[in-house]
């Protein structure tokens, strides 16, 4: 009984663990595409393609510059995010790039915080 225990104990925290791997990844993965989709978006609507602002049946963010509507864009696009997805520079459009952050916090044993950071060149 004892050694069932102890066996079973340490098999249901690498089930667990395991479970928790495959939660953090798939939110990870997510957020990669999160952050794409919002690059993609603010590729395609900056200044420098003659769309000087993003059309508004596709733009729900109030208000609407270039980093919340690509924001907006990617969490409708993708669904429910994990974390949050945030454009933390060159969110107006009017510089040359635009920065977009992702962050995931989870704490299963110790608190992970996942970080996805991706610079676009809007040309």
């Amino acid at each position: 009984m004892v050694d069932a225990a102890l066996i079973f104990t340490a098999l249901l925290l690498l089930i667990l663990g395991i479970i928790e791997f495959g939660t953090a990844y798939w939110a990870w993965n997510t957020m990669l595409l999160a952050v794409e989709e919002a690059g993609r978006y603010a590729m395609l609507y900056n200044r420098n393609t003659g769309y000087a602002t993003p059309p508004s049946q596709t733009c729900s963010a109030s208000p609407a510059t270039l980093g919340n509507c690509a924001v907006a864009w990617a969490n409708q696009t993708n669904g429910p995010v994990f974390g949050t997805l945030n454009c933390t520079s060159g969110c107006n459009g009017a510089g040359n790039t635009i920065t977009f952050t992702a962050q995931y916090s989870f704490n299963f044993i110790y608190p992970i915080t996942l970080y996805r950071v991706m610079t676009y060149q809007l040309i």
